[in-house]
């Protein structure tokens, strides 16, 4: 690092994947095909957790909980739990 700090100077500390998408992001088609399968009324009410694992069972996709977790809440099919509001003591 310090000889491309020396031979670049400063560009050298940006991360090379800035302003690129990720190399694991799944590809349009594949969150499409997610998101119309958890829109089934089969699927509906599952979890991030059950859904991934029926998916991988029945359909075959192997999707990770947290990444399912978020193509879910963009296509508006996850609903967020209610935060607990503690008490007070006074």
């Amino acid at each position: 690092m310090l000889k491309r700090l020396k031979k670049e100077g400063d560009k050298a500390v940006i991360h090379k994947l800035r302003n690129r998408s990720s190399n694991r992001k799944r590809d349009g088609k594949t969150r499409e095909k997610i998101v119309k399968i958890l829109s089934e009324e089969v699927y509906r009410g599952f979890g991030p957790t059950l859904a991934s694992e029926y998916l991988a069972q029945k359909h075959g996709l192997n999707v990770g909980r947290e990444a399912l977790r978020q193509i879910m809440m963009s296509a508006g099919l996850g609903r967020g739990r209610k935060q607990k509001v503690e008490q007070v003591n006074q």
